[in-house]
Parts: structure tokens; C-alpha cells; sequence
């Protein structure tokens, strides 16, 4: 149960990603607002254990995903 609750969390966070740039991974657009710049592993603890997610950064951007809750303290 734990690891689909790491592939689900993994997945919407790369969607935020996309709508926080406002373009698809790999797709060239003019309103684009930043440049994705690789995943940061974030270990959690949550009640069914540690969790590790993958954090999008991204470059010429602020951004955190609304999923997690900001300031969360790693396991």
C-alpha cells in the first residue's frame, strides 16, 4: 500500500509541475515559465511509514508542490 502512495504523490507532483510551467515535459512553448531542473528525494513520515517522494525543482521559478504541505520535517 505504502509504494502506490509514492507512485501516486510521485505523479501528482509532476502534474503541478506542469501547470506551475504552463508546458508538458519536453514541449517547447513561448508561455513557458521556467525550466524543469531534475526531482530531489524527500523522505516523509506519514502513518503508514516513510515515504520517499521525488520534489520537482525547477529553474527561473518559484515553486513547491501544493500536495505537500510546505515545511514538512523529513523523516
Amino acid at each position: 500500500m505504502r509504494g502506490l502512495v509514492e507512485i501516486v504523490l510521485n505523479a501528482v507532483v509532476l502534474v503541478e509541475r506542469s501547470v506551475a510551467l504552463e508546458a508538458m515535459p519536453y514541449e517547447g512553448s513561448e508561455k513557458k515559465r521556467g525550466y524543469a531542473n531534475g526531482l530531489k528525494p524527500k523522505t516523509l513520515r506519514f502513518l503508514m511509514g516513510k515515504l520517499i517522494l521525488q520534489v520537482p525543482q525547477i529553474c527561473d521559478a518559484s515553486f513547491y508542490p501544493n500536495s505537500l504541505e510546505k515545511g514538512m520535517r523529513p523523516f
